[in-house]
């Protein structure tokens, strides 16, 4: 499982053993890629951007920040990287992709939009959650990485139009808490067959 302490011990051993930021990349790659179940999957450092995020859905290419595999020995790493996973594992990218042609052909709907992202990012956030509970461990880590983390850095990066909003980061984490009322493809779909 992708547990923050796991990923975090990695990263502090990498960096006492003398491990490079590309022996630790490569490290977490196989790690995701084997969690992920695709074995094409990329990541890929980058100092342009605060939040990661997952571009393609062939060969999934996820863009990490590189301020996370350093911070506090990489202790916020696990969770984004577990988050970037569970869209993986769920199919997001064909979504997001259907997103922004509709939000660049219809400007808009970007209201529907919107709400579609933040169904996506709601998705990842309690799967990543449920994998936490059904392997033992507390789930509020994950919690507080989306409070510390990606509330004050959304929004400021070109990861922004992706679905990380700083403004809806409370009802993200209240949306997560909650039981689920309806799966968000099916006010997706009829969105975009009304359009």
């Amino acid at each position: 499982q992708l547990r923050a302490e796991a990923w975090r011990q990695g990263i502090s051993e990498d960096t006492e053993t003398g491990l490079g930021i590309e022996q630790t990349r490569m490290r977490l790659e196989k790690k995701l890629r084997e969690q992920s179940g695709n074995p094409r999957v990329v990541l890929r450092w980058s100092d342009q951007i605060q939040l990661p995020f997952t571009i393609g859905s062939v060969t999934p290419e996820v863009f990490a920040p590189m301020w996370a595999a350093y911070e506090a020995n990489g202790i916020h790493m696990g969770p984004l990287l577990a988050h970037e996973r569970e869209h993986i594992r769920l199919g997001h990218a064909i979504w997001s992709t259907a997103i922004r042609w509709l939000s660049a052909l219809l400007p808009h709907v970007g209201g529907i939009t919107q709400a579609i992202r933040l169904g996506l990012e709601v998705e990842a956030d309690r799967n990543v959650i449920q994998k936490e509970l059904e392997s033992g461990n507390d789930p509020g880590r994950y919690i507080e990485t989306l409070k510390r983390v990606v509330g004050p850095a959304g929004g400021s990066g070109p990861e922004a139009g992706l679905g990380h909003d700083r403004s809806n980061i409370v009802l993200r984490v209240d949306q997560i808490l909650r039981p689920p009322r309806s799966h968000w493809r099916f006010p997706a779909m009829g969105a975009v067959l009304l359009l």
